[in-house]
């Protein structure tokens, strides 16, 4: 399957909403206020200083997945950090076979340039 990363605009925030609602229901137990959230998404996208949220698509244009990704200025480093948060792939669009390779004790770390990306999958449900 072919899928698409693609920044997320104001028609993307319902959805975004969903995966936010969903997610903090899955992980932690937590009832999120829809209208708070919403708000929140809308701030975030209409803002690129708070941060970037990029979508996962599959090729039929579904929307998969989502995170939000933020930026840190690191003054000792001379560089940015990127923080990515709220990640959320819906269960029947995973795309866990990017991760394969990597067992219930190991990491995958991709490095790209200085950027590097770690996934812990004990912490992935």
């Amino acid at each position: 399957m072919n899928w698409k990363v693609e920044k997320g605009t104001m028609a993307d925030a319902r959805t975004i909403v969903e995966f936010k609602i969903d997610m903090a229901l899955e992980s932690e137990g937590t009832v999120l206020n829809r209208e708070t959230i919403l708000n929140g998404v809308s701030e975030g996208l209409s803002d690129p200083a708070k941060g970037t949220y990029y979508l996962i698509r599959t090729e039929n244009g579904q929307t998969a997945g989502s995170l939000f990704l933020t930026k840190e200025w690191s003054d000792w480093n001379n560089g940015w950090y990127w923080w990515i948060q709220s990640v959320f792939i819906r269960p029947e669009g995973s795309v866990s076979s990017s991760v394969s390779g990597a067992g219930p004790s190991d990491s995958l770390d991709l490095q790209m340039g200085k950027s590097r990306l770690y996934f812990l999958p004990r912490l992935a449900r």
